[in-house]
């Protein structure tokens, strides 16, 4: 690419016309700079399984929550035969599914009840198999 300058015999084109000197045409090569964009294909989508997200979900999460304490209000309280509590921890803002297990639930020195705003320790995990729910 070239670019068309003038060049006057003062450093100043303004003193130069101011003067009478003509300019005189110049021609130089400049450099031309080029960017290049290559073309960037998009990576291929990594597809997983139902059962591959999960588990990396539930990996993730146990890995980040290994103990955690959370308090909330106790909703949807139900002993189920084994002799575990399931139970549902809310706030105004959110609501997580919950269980209490056996050896737990029968060793508390409290009834729990809906409605009764709790302070819980435990860990989050996601539950895996053919039994879970969406």
């Amino acid at each position: 690419m070239k670019q068309q300058s003038f060049l006057f015999g003062e450093s100043d084109p303004e003193q130069a016309a101011a003067s009478g000197s003509e300019p005189q045409e110049r021609q130089e090569a400049l450099p031309v700079v080029e960017e290049v964009l290559e073309e960037t294909v998009p990576p291929e989508p990594q597809v997983l399984s139902v059962g591959e997200a999960v588990n990396r979900v539930k990996r993730s999460l146990e890995k980040q929550f290994s103990e955690i304490w959370i308090q909330g209000e106790i909703s949807n309280l139900r002993a189920a035969p084994s002799g575990h509590a399931y139970l549902t921890l809310k706030d105004s803002n959110a609501q997580i599914s919950a269980v209490c297990f056996r050896t737990v639930f029968g060793r508390l020195k409290f009834d729990p009840s809906d409605g009764l705003e709790i302070v819980a320790r435990g860990r989050i995990s996601v539950r895996t198999g053919s039994s879970c729910r969406v």
